[in-house]
């Protein structure tokens, strides 16, 4: 591995982090799957499987959600276990980016009544937050910009063009992001001015990603 030392003078601006599988070490429909029966948790593996592999991601997220039918018990049951499944050194490691980047956000594919209070425990602002809301109903809505297989990839370049204005208003400097996740959702953030760093040992996502770590807590070997 390097440090990220740019040559053409490029600066850190904004870090981007995925949440299930990178920061927590499980997977939140998997954990819920994990109360129900032995036939619906290999069903959510599969559906999980395929969309983090860039299949039908939307359609993969309402199968999960439609075979749990979560309750707000669940829900408060599974931000508890993201947080007892917090990775190694992950406080660190996002204190460590936001001494180096401008702006550090969370981007997840996950329940927004679960994500939301796990990542405000790391300290986040919820404006820094981007997951999936659900309705007063319960259930998920009927369009969200996370739905789609660029979704993450929306957001991020979103985030990074009201950083590019706030911080550089001439246009005149350059800069460089980070994207750091699991799943082929993450992958998609990479970019001519986005650094994609994979997390664990998916094959498919190794094969796209500029860096790799087994654990989030390596990513100290990145900064001097």
């Amino acid at each position: 591995m390097r440090d990220f030392n740019f040559p053409n003078g490029r600066l850190p601006l904004v870090a981007a982090l995925d949440i299930e599988g990178t920061l927590t070490k499980i997977e939140g429909w998997d954990f819920l799957a994990e109360k129900r029966s032995k036939e619906i948790q290999e069903e959510i593996e599969k559906m999980r499987e395929e969309g983090m592999h860039g299949g039908d991601f939307e359609g993969s997220l309402r199968g999960r959600f439609d075979l749990i039918k979560p309750t707000p018990e669940d829900i408060e049951m599974l931000q508890k276990a993201y947080c007892e499944t917090i990775g190694e050194d992950v406080i660190k490691i996002i204190n460590l980016l936001r001494k180096e980047f401008k702006r550090v956000i969370c981007i997840s594919g996950g329940l927004q009544d679960a994500i939301l209070p796990f990542a405000k425990e790391l300290g986040f602002d919820p404006r820094d937050v981007f997951s999936i809301p659900l309705t007063p109903q319960g259930r998920l809505p009927d369009n969200h910009t996370l739905y789609s297989r660029d979704g993450k990839k929306t957001i991020l370049d979103e985030v990074i063009a009201e950083e590019r204005k706030k911080h550089d208003p001439q246009n005149r400097k350059k800069f460089y992001n980070i994207m750091i996740g699991d799943g082929m959702t993450d992958a998609v953030c990479k970019g001519d001015d986005v650094i994609f760093i994979a997390v664990g040992n998916r094959e498919k996502v190794l094969k796209v990603a500029d860096f790799h770590v087994k654990s989030i807590g390596e990513i100290r070997t990145f900064f001097k």
